[in-house]
């Protein structure tokens, strides 16, 4: 920590307003897009839902508080006994294994409800268990609680909003879609107002219950997903024994000799790295088509994984069972029009890998007034075989809106250019600097079983000048000492008390001994007065985070 006087010619000015955007920084490198930020009305509680968050250069407004719906909204709830009214959103099997329909579905209809909404990809429900009978389960299906963590626009997270309507029994908790695995619920407002807590399971899905009856209920929250999520960079690195040992698949015995005669037809070896079997797997799956399965064994999975026939719910079944019996840990994700997965990359995290499907067509609903989360296609390390290439998936998730796709698609919302940009993959470590707009000091999570870590600044003065550059060095290391490679490091001036940011200096990568050297200038448009100079590492999936003394 520094303590800084800023001086400079007394001026007429606004002083900066917590929660908007501030300017680049001039002479640092800017990333294709600005991390996102909050707008908040006047007034307003800044723990409170946002009147806007700031994504990719635009702002996007806060989904309307009407519990009368949009007339195409979908009603969460956890049904009774009896035919469930239409619209309405049911409990998931338990169990899940699909059929032998392997040929061309009809047409599809998703229900957005995020904005930016990543179609068709939102996380309804995820199994990660094999049983001895081929069926797919949670393996953890305990609930723990997720705690509302506060807006803070965190290094390397997306911002969304959510919309859904409810209707809650007392006590029960009803699925809630989230955005990826690692999805956090930043702020919250229903209609009426009402108490509610939030779950999450061993397979990640999202739940939300109330200890009253609440017959109907608008929730809108801002909930965030990692950019690896949707983007990750492959490294050849990786064996499998990288794999924590709380998340090693097992399979039942009884499914060994299967998964060992598709490995063997897919050519997966023993020799080969982590993300060398991931490979093998992705280009396999990916190259299904719709049709009747050949004559086979009688044995599901084996007649999917080697007759390579089915749609998007075959073709994710085949592959996590495969994915797990390599080592890999998968999970089977699904919501009403589409099924794809997500894997685990040690040191990164879950990532989703889409394998494709096919259909007439999808019809996009309630998608009116939201835009679309689509993704740079050179993102995606796998390869575009012209049959996944050409699907509804694929098609509806590019930035071109599906110029190319075969499946017909309807109500597809626009995405903006930036937004497509956003999960550009980190640069490897070196002297690239890039710089993000954040708005809100990073908080530790609490019981956070993380190791700790420490960051530590060099170089800055007592006393500068508006304009004048800093330049600025420091590290970021474990409690032992160790340096953590590739750490971002934020760099702000906050006020005396240090929970305010006054302003947003830019964000650094560390090097591979965990150091770093830039130059930052103060802004011109900053009050005088003192201030905190800080660095703040915002953790990442082994470390805590810290912030500088």
């Amino acid at each position: 920590m520094w303590r800084l006087l800023l001086l400079g010619p007394l001026v007429t000015a606004t002083p900066p307003i917590a929660h908007e955007p501030y300017p680049q920084p001039p002479r640092l490198k800017a990333g294709r897009t600005d991390a996102p930020v909050f707008v908040f009305d006047e007034d307003a509680d800044p723990s409170a839902l946002p009147a806007k968050i700031q994504v990719g250069g635009r702002a996007l407004e806060a989904p309307s508080p009407s519990v009368e719906g949009t007339g195409e909204d979908l009603l969460y709830r956890v049904a009774g006994r009896g035919a469930p009214p239409p619209g309405t959103l049911q409990n998931v099997d338990v169990a899940y294994r699909p059929d032998r329909n392997t040929g061309r579905e009809p047409w599809l209809t998703y229900h957005a409800v995020f904005d930016p909404d990543p179609i068709p990809f939102k996380r309804n429900n995820a199994k990660d268990r094999v049983m001895d009978d081929g069926s797919l389960v949670v393996g953890d299906p305990a609930h723990y609680t997720l705690d509302v963590v506060g807006n803070q626009a965190t290094a390397g997270r997306q911002l969304f909003y959510g919309s859904v309507l409810l209707e809650l029994e007392a006590d029960v908790a009803v699925p809630l879609p989230s955005i990826a695995a690692d999805s956090r619920v930043l702020s919250v407002e229903s209609t009426p107002d009402a108490d509610l807590q939030f779950f999450k399971d061993g397979a990640d899905n999202v739940f939300v219950s109330s200890p009253r009856k609440v017959e109907r209920l608008r929730l809108n929250f801002v909930m965030d997903a990692p950019n690896s999520w949707f983007a990750a960079t492959l490294d050849p690195g990786l064996s499998r024994e990288d794999v924590p040992e709380a998340l090693r698949p097992e399979l039942p015995a009884s499914f060994r000799p299967k998964t060992k005669r598709v490995m063997e037809a897919i050519g997966v070896a023993a020799g080969d790295s982590y993300t060398g079997a991931l490979t093998k797997l992705v280009t396999w799956f990916r190259e299904f088509e719709t049709g009747e399965l050949p004559p086979g064994t009688g044995d599901l999975y084996v007649d999917l994984a080697l007759g390579k026939k089915g749609v998007c719910r075959h073709r994710a079944y085949a592959f996590v069972i495969t994915a797990q019996a390599v080592g890999i840990p998968a999970r089977y994700v699904t919501n009403e029009a589409h099924t794809f997965t997500e894997v685990y990359l040690p040191y990164t995290g879950w990532t989703r890998i889409d394998l494709g499907g096919a259909a007439a067509g999808m019809n996009v609903r309630n998608a009116a007034e939201k835009t679309r989360h689509a993704v740079d296609p050179e993102l995606d390390p796998f390869g575009f075989p012209e049959r996944f290439r050409s699907g509804y998936s694929q098609a509806a998730s590019r930035p071109e809106a599906g110029g190319r796709g075969s499946d017909a698609l309807k109500g597809l919302p626009p995405a903006a250019a930036a937004l497509a940009g956003g999960t550009e993959p980190e640069p490897a470590l070196g002297r690239d600097r890039r710089v993000k707009a954040v708005a809100e000091p990073f908080r530790p999570r609490k019981k956070d079983p993380r190791a700790a870590s420490e960051t530590w600044l060099e170089g800055a003065v007592a006393t500068v000048y508006r304009g004048e550059v800093l330049r600025l060095r420091g590290s970021v290391q474990s409690a032992r000492h160790d340096p953590i490679a590739g750490a971002e490091v934020r760099l702000s001036l906050l006020d005396a008390t240090r929970s305010h940011v006054i302003a947003v200096l830019g964000t650094v990568r560390c090097d591979g001994q965990g150091a770093f050297v830039v130059e930052i200038p103060i802004p011109r448009t900053v009050s005088p007065g003192n201030w905190e100079l800080v660095a703040e590492f915002p953790g990442d999936e082994r470390f805590q985070p810290s912030m500088s003394e």
